[in-house]
């Protein structure tokens, strides 16, 4: 099942997510009541492995929506603070996406980086000093425009 958790998104916008990310795993939605301090936040799960395949398991039409989907969320909002976080769980570990901030511009690159990151070698620095079997969080470094892991 993927899981969404939200906190101030609209109706549309929820539906928007469940109907583009219900198939083929299903979809679990919840409202977030703890992150309020931020106007509007995402949470996504995928039950993938944030690997060379995933977008293949995803598909590459629902990937390329769910980007569309996030960027135009985060236009909607103007100049307030917008966060997202995409979480690759699978079994064994998880890669975790985190970007939040207020200009739209940095958000949409973000987002169209997630994908990229597998192929660089902070990814495979990243495996081998965390471990096989454990959380890898990235961020989103602005004055480069790059995600790296967290360490």
């Amino acid at each position: 099942m993927i899981k969404i958790v939200h906190h101030g998104i609209s109706e549309a916008e929820r539906e928007a997510l469940y109907n583009l990310l219900r198939e083929p795993f299903g979809v679990v939605e919840m409202e977030d009541k703890i992150n309020e301090s931020m106007m509007s936040s995402v949470y996504i799960e995928l039950p993938i492995r944030y690997d060379h395949g995933f977008i293949r398991v995803l598909g590459i039409d629902r990937w390329e929506g769910l980007k569309e989907i996030l960027k135009n969320m985060r236009w909607r909002r103007g100049k307030s603070e917008f966060m997202l976080t995409i979480n690759f769980k699978d079994k064994h570990v998880n890669t975790v996406f985190t970007i939040e901030g207020s200009d739209h511009k940095v958000f949409n690159k973000a987002v169209e980086g997630i994908e990229y990151v597998v192929d660089t070698v902070h990814f495979k620095d990243a495996r081998s000093m965390y471990g096989s079997n454990s959380s890898i969080v990235f961020e989103f470094n602005r004055e480069d425009m790059r995600w790296y892991p967290k360490r």
